[in-house]
């Protein structure tokens, strides 16, 4: 017999047994349309195959960082899973080979959907009201290369992303400067930057050099102890004085803070 369809036959006399016989073969004298009956089974239902077997390990048929475990039986099913439903840490993926999760990089999907942000693994959505956004705990690496990035959730702040092969991989803090001060991850260089070359419009301490002198100019957050550089209007970089030596707004240099004029040093007849 062929296919998954058979036709079984009945004989007009009770005493016959009924016969099996292929369709429209020459045994087949049923009416058009009477007795066709399908054999073809719906594939086991998880529930099905746990039943079957409760240690059994299930790929998910369309997700490559899920997969079902029979011996996992939740008491209170998380939210966004089902019974049994178990998925890969991010961003390790199922594989089919070792039937373990593995490094993303070494695991074959297939057809199976390959997810590269975090925030498409169910474990990192939120489940309750006034958590923090997964695009923040989480940010998306996809279509950036390698390497770091600026936080996009946290711009001109101490902390940048690391991407690698369009996965996050990591949150990082920019360490202090030389004097213990926080730096800043700049967008525009994507670089750590000391605030003195972060624009205040970013909360940074660049002075502006709108106006002013080229050369050396008094510091606009009022720092005796530092100038800084002018050239042509624009800010180009930040001179602390020796040791023991403040700026002199006369004399545009530093000097000792006896013979400075005032306001930075303690001399009070100066030329303007």
């Amino acid at each position: 017999m062929s296919g998954s369809m058979i036709r079984y036959m009945f004989q007009a006399k009770s005493k016959v047994h009924p016969l099996c016989c292929s369709i429209n073969s020459i045994f087949d004298d049923c009416l058009k349309g009477m007795g066709v009956i399908t054999t073809t089974k719906s594939p086991l239902t998880v529930e099905e195959q746990c039943g079957q077997d409760i240690t059994a390990i299930i790929p998910h048929p369309t997700e490559c960082q899920l997969y079902n475990n029979c011996s996992v039986n939740y008491t209170y099913v998380p939210r966004y899973f089902e019974q049994h439903l178990v998925e890969c840490t991010y961003p390790k993926l199922f594989s089919t080979d070792t039937f373990k999760c593995e490094d993303f990089d070494t695991v074959n999907c297939g057809n199976r959907r390959e997810t590269k942000s975090g925030c498409g693994y169910r474990a990192l959505q939120c489940p309750v009201a006034h958590c923090i956004p997964c695009s923040v705990r989480t940010p998306s690496c996809e279509i950036r290369p390698d390497g770091i990035h600026p936080h996009p959730e946290k711009l001109w702040s101490p902390y940048f992303i690391v991407c690698k092969k369009e996965r996050f991989m990591s949150e990082e803090r920019c360490p202090a400067d030389e004097e213990g001060r926080t730096q800043l991850f700049s967008p525009e260089t994507k670089l750590c930057t000391r605030l003195d070359f972060i624009s205040q419009e970013h909360n940074g301490l660049m002075n502006n050099c709108t106006g002013k002198k080229d050369g050396a100019n008094a510091d606009d957050f009022g720092r005796c102890d530092r100038y800084a550089e002018c050239q042509n209007g624009k800010f180009t970089d930040i001179v602390k004085c020796l040791s023991g030596q403040v700026f002199d707004t006369a004399e545009r240099k530093c000097m000792l803070g006896k013979d400075a004029c005032a306001p930075c040093g303690g001399k009070q007849e100066c030329r303007k």
